[in-house]
């Protein structure tokens, strides 16, 4: 009688953990792709503020206080890259890769998280909800919940490996293996992911003589910028025209992405080329101070590099800067903005 006492007082724990288990299962299953977008967040940014107190040898000093691991993690979630501490120098390298983990599942977005959420629990997202999760209009191709989960990490990886050694190669000669390796990840994510976190105290000041450099980062900023959906809508179409094929017309909403992405950058070149030509670019050669002009166009709108002092930007070169980051990159994409 004891005997089968002791036993069933010791499965009642498990009972009740597989109940509260059972429970959570269905009240995660019950929750729309909206609900799903913000609760990921919310777990991903607070696993990332535990991870940043908890986890031994991320720091090269004293490790950072909650308020401060629940800012930078915020920051590296939301690919924002402000920063309270100096990632260059605060972090040991470990840290710096937690803080790319954070940057990379943020980048991906918490879109494609819900979307794995959906498969794993075998549900199928309506298309009205596909077009939610997608952040756009519904395209000119098919796009389930499985084939964007395909699109995001399959271009993800191959365009952050092609960033990553670009830059690797650039910077080879003048950092050594060692010195290049991590610095081109590191840069390369961040790019792609539209974060403005880097391994250099002073962002990419150092590169602005560098125009290489610059150009591989701006490609990535863009093509993160633009989004999933219409990268995979253009290679589509791109294969379909190789092979004979009759296709529609890109949809509206690409056509609108690509058509903003282009004004925005050119308008934002030229002017603030012409404000800043003999203030924070008056240092750099003519060629330079042009393609500083372009990089400093692209980075604010989606990603938060730079190659310029802003205490010395001009009023108009801030103001400017601000529209852009106001109006942000395209729906679908790892950048922010309206």
């Amino acid at each position: 009688m004891t005997g089968g006492t002791g036993e069933t007082g010791g499965r009642a724990p498990w009972r009740r953990l597989r109940g509260a288990v059972r429970a959570a299962y269905a009240w995660w299953r019950a929750r729309s792709p909206s609900e799903l977008f913000v609760y990921s967040f919310l777990l991903l940014v607070g696993l990332g503020t535990l991870g940043l107190k908890t986890l031994p040898g991320l720091y090269t000093g004293a490790p950072l206080g909650w308020l401060d691991a629940l800012f930078t993690a915020t920051s590296a979630v939301c690919v924002t890259g402000l920063i309270v501490v100096d990632t260059a120098t605060y972090f040991t390298t470990a840290g710096q890769a937690f803080l790319l983990l954070l940057i990379q599942l943020g980048g991906l977005g918490m879109i494609t998280l819900a979307t794995l959420v959906i498969l794993s629990l075998g549900q199928r997202a309506s298309l009205r909800q596909e077009a939610l999760m997608a952040g756009s209009p519904r395209l000119g191709i098919d796009v389930g919940p499985a084939r964007l989960t395909r699109i995001v990490v399959v271009y993800t990886l191959l365009i952050e490996a092609a960033g990553a050694l670009l830059l690797y190669l650039l910077w080879l000669p003048g950092r050594g293996w060692t010195g290049a390796a991590w610095p081109a990840v590191f840069h390369a994510v961040g790019a792609f992911c539209n974060a403005g976190f880097s391994t250099f105290s002073d962002s990419l000041v150092g590169e602005r003589a560098h125009p290489l450099v610059l150009l591989v980062i701006m490609a990535l900023i863009v093509l993160g910028g633009l989004g999933f959906l219409v990268m995979e809508e253009l290679v589509y179409h791109y294969r379909q025209r190789r092979r004979g094929v009759l296709y529609r017309h890109v949809s509206v909403h690409t056509r609108l992405v690509l058509g903003t992405t282009v004004v925005l950058i050119a308008a934002g070149w030229v002017l603030f080329t012409v404000f800043e030509w003999n203030v924070s670019l008056a240092d750099l050669p003519p060629w330079a101070r042009v393609v500083n002009g372009l990089f400093m166009s692209v980075t604010p709108r989606t990603a938060g590099f730079n190659t310029v002092d802003y205490a010395g930007v001009s009023d108009s070169g801030n103001f400017l800067t601000i529209l852009l980051m106001a109006v942000g990159g395209s729906p679908g994409s790892t950048a922010g903005g309206f």
